[in-house]
């Protein structure tokens, strides 16, 4: 469970993050 959680939670960060960075425009 934790590991799941853990690996849902660093996707939808990454996700975040590469939107961010193209909303930016980097």
């Amino acid at each position: 469970m934790d590991r799941n959680i853990v690996s849902i939670l660093i996707g939808i960060a990454i996700i975040i993050l590469a939107y961010y960075l193209h909303s930016k425009g980097y």
